[in-house]
């Protein structure tokens, strides 16, 4: 029997646990939807919000540090074990980790309490990436994975361009403080985790393998493919990391944005990557996840550009569009690249350990980046090194993008 197209074929015997039957595919969507929403939201609110309860340069830094390695300490444990035991039950904890601890962001008072719960939300955002990898894994097959995660990535982008547009609305005509605005924005987050939360329930597990593979934790870094994917990609992450505590003080401190100028940014970014993933999903298939993957991130080396000139909020409106294509594009075909190598059987492991690399990689990157920025800013003005340091930041991205091309394709050309 062929497999339907995007589709694995359900198994008619188990006798390991799994369940005979797949989850509906509007599970799947409803899931990415919440879940991009709550983790949009984190990306785009949490270190603004951190700054506006006075956080220093340096204290951006090691926020972003702590969410990054918090969000990726255990993804080879959580990876393995879900491999073995199932995904759902790690949705479930996941997300509830997270959404409370999102929820309860909203109640802070300090950077220092904030940090703590930011870090919190990580950890319930590391048991669940994995988990989510390996069920989008479990449901597809290399041929037309990638135009799945692309369906997926669209509808989600397309979910929060439409909360985002309510955002800014709501916040445009709100009498809240600004500060009550980003509290209750927060708060929505919590929710959208929350109710992803609540439908993780009804995820049916299949291709569970109760005897494991018997392999350590970093087992997946003997693969000579993946050993040389890392190297390129985490050198990417690198240069990626330095500018992530520039961006909230780009818009906070430099162009003074509000709660609905930035739900207006980030929905240009959210409504670009919807259409763009929708259709670089087949692109992706087409040429291959490694090739569509290089074409993707290239463009983020535009985006550090864009912020560094930017003296009003409506000049970030260009470097956001790109950045939505960067991500429509290239995010989705690097996830399908990491399945393609790992196969289904060991997508999580896989996953788990890219992730964890990924976290203390971004960890460094982030919080050397604060601290640099805190000690140009003492000598030439906050103004003047945010744009120097962008200026460099952008050549770096180039350079390590190019990289891509010294990469081999995964295992069966894809």
């Amino acid at each position: 029997m062929s497999k339907p197209k995007g589709v694995e074929v359900p198994r008619e015997v188990l006798t390991d646990g799994s369940s005979t039957k797949r989850s509906p595919k509007w599970l799947f969507y409803l899931i990415q939807m919440l879940q991009n929403f709550g983790q949009n939201l984190s990306y785009q609110y949490f270190p603004i919000y951190s700054r506006k309860l006075g956080a220093s340069a340096t204290q951006m830094g090691l926020l972003t540090a702590v969410q990054n390695v918090a969000t990726t300490l255990f993804q080879p444990i959580w990876g393995k074990t879900s491999d073995r035991i199932g995904r759902r039950i790690f949705l479930i904890i996941g997300f509830f980790i997270a959404g409370f601890a999102a929820t309860m962001l909203a109640f802070v008072r300090t950077p220092v309490e904030a940090i703590i719960v930011i870090g919190v939300n990580g950890l319930g955002l590391s048991i669940v990436a994995p988990a989510w990898a390996g069920a989008i894994a479990d449901y597809t097959d290399e041929s037309h994975r990638g135009e799945f995660i692309g369906n997926l990535v669209s509808v989600g982008s397309a979910y929060v361009t439409i909360a985002f547009l309510a955002v800014a609305y709501l916040t445009f005509q709100s009498s809240f403080t600004e500060l009550k605005q980003f509290r209750a924005i927060i708060l929505v987050s919590g929710i959208n985790l929350l109710l992803a939360f609540l439908l993780s329930f009804f995820l049916l597990d299949i291709n569970k393998k109760p005897e494991g593979n018997g392999l350590g934790i970093f087992a997946p870094l003997h693969d000579s493919l993946f050993r040389k994917f890392l190297v390129v990609i985490l050198l990417w992450w690198l240069s990626m990391s330095f500018a992530w505590s520039y961006f909230p003080i780009v818009m906070n401190d430099i162009v003074e944005a509000n709660a609905w100028q930035i739900a207006l940014l980030s929905i240009v970014a959210t409504a670009v990557q919807a259409y763009v993933a929708l259709k670089w999903g087949s692109v992706t298939d087409r040429i291959g996840a490694r090739r569509a993957t290089m074409m993707g991130l290239s463009l983020f080396s535009i985006v550090p550009i864009g912020f560094a000139f930017a003296t009003e909020w409506w000049h970030l409106i260009f470097a956001q569009l790109i950045a939505g294509f960067a991500i429509g594009a290239g995010f989705a075909a690097l996830q399908a690249y990491i399945l393609n190598i790992a196969g289904e059987e060991n997508a999580g492991y896989y996953f788990g350990t890219y992730q964890i690399l990924w976290g203390f990689v971004t960890f460094g990157g982030s919080f050397v980046g604060g601290v640099t920025l805190e000690f140009w800013a003492s000598r030439i003005g906050l103004r003047n090194a945010v744009t120097y340091l962008l200026l460099i930041i952008a050549g770096l991205r180039f350079i390590t993008t190019y990289l891509f091309s010294y990469l081999p394709d995964s295992k069966n050309g894809k």
